[in-house]
Order: C-alpha cells, then sequence, then structure tokens
C-alpha cells in the first residue's frame, strides 16, 4: 500500500457479512487507523445512516474496535448521499414522493442533515410516501405544467408493488439498486 494514499472500503461482503466480521477485518481496521492514511467505510444501502453502520461497529459480532467507535467521519452511506443530493438539489416547496423500504431514518436524516439550513428547506417540500390516484393525477399535471413547483423522486431499493397512473407494475419489475463500489 505503499503507493496508496487513501482508501474507499465497501463494507458488505468486505468489512462484514451477515452474523460478524469477515476474517482479518480487525486486523485490516488497526492496520488502516496506524498507517495514518485517509480511508471511508462505504455503504450502498439507504435503509442505515453512519450512526447505524457506527453502532453495528460498536456490536458484539461486528467489534472492530473495543477501545472507541469507529469515528462517523469514516463512514459515508447511500441513506446520506440522497440526503445531501435532495437538500442540494431539490427546491423549497418541491412535491417530493419518497418510495422506500425500511424504517423510514431517511425522514430524520433529511430533517437533521445540512444544518439549520437544511431543516428549514425540509420544512417546506410536501413528502409523502403514498398518494391516491386523484393525488398522483394531480401530481403528474402539476409536473407537466408552467408550475414554478417542482416534483421530485426518491426511490430506494423496495420489493413492494406501487401504482403508477393507477397500474400495477409488474411483479417481475425490480426496484431500482444501487451497484457496489
Amino acid at each position: 500500500a505503499s503507493g496508496v494514499d487513501g482508501f474507499l472500503i465497501d463494507l458488505d461482503g468486505t468489512m462484514y457479512q451477515p452474523g460478524g466480521l469477515i476474517p482479518g477485518a480487525k486486523d485490516f481496521y488497526r492496520w488502516l487507523v496506524e498507517s495514518g492514511k485517509p480511508f471511508v467505510f462505504l455503504s450502498n444501502t439507504g435503509a442505515k445512516s453512519s450512526k447505524g453502520v457506527q453502532a453495528k461497529f460498536a456490536s458484539a459480532d461486528y467489534l472492530l474496535d473495543p477501545a472507541r467507535r469507529v469515528p462517523l467521519e469514516h463512514i459515508f452511506t447511500a441513506a446520506e448521499a440522497q440526503a445531501d443530493c435532495m437538500l442540494q438539489h431539490v427546491p423549497p416547496h418541491a412535491k417530493i414522493l419518497v418510495i422506500a423500504g425500511g424504517s423510514g431514518v431517511w425522514r430524520d436524516d433529511l430533517r437533521t442533515r445540512g444544518g439549520a439550513a437544511g431543516a428549514a428547506r425540509f420544512a417546506t417540500w410536501d413528502i409523502r410516501t403514498a398518494l391516491t390516484d386523484d393525488e398522483a393525477k394531480e401530481w403528474a399535471a402539476s409536473a407537466l405544467g408552467a408550475s414554478a413547483r417542482s416534483t421530485a423522486l426518491a426511490a430506494a431499493a423496495s420489493q413492494r408493488e406501487y401504482q403508477y397512473g393507477g397500474l400495477p407494475l409488474p411483479p417481475q419489475t425490480a426496484a431500482p439498486r444501487l451497484s457496489r463500489i
């Protein structure tokens, strides 16, 4: 690693797998810290924030360092990338339909990420996780019209069927997935 200046490290299948750490993960983490080289653990899951990953690394089966938690500045997840992107690009007063599996930690991430300015922008958004048929038609007409309001769609992996324009998606339609880094 003498010619390497920093590390971007995937988590699932690289540092851990269901049930615990990958063999050698603790030694690799210790080496990363001791090397002083910059590194960040990356996750392509939208279901967990950096705090969730940090808590996982502090649990018995996934413990990397018994002396201290993995610092949050060394963890970055797809959920945070999504929140950052939305806070930067989605205008105030936007209508947002979020199609997401999981527990909904995304709402807290959006509300708290970006400080006071992010919270203020979040407060102006009309965020929904479901629409009636009439609401979907109204939102579609607004998006297609010359409205000053924007419509944004935030999608995370979900295997449930959702309706669009009153027609159910075919069962074989897969939700979008992020590729591994």
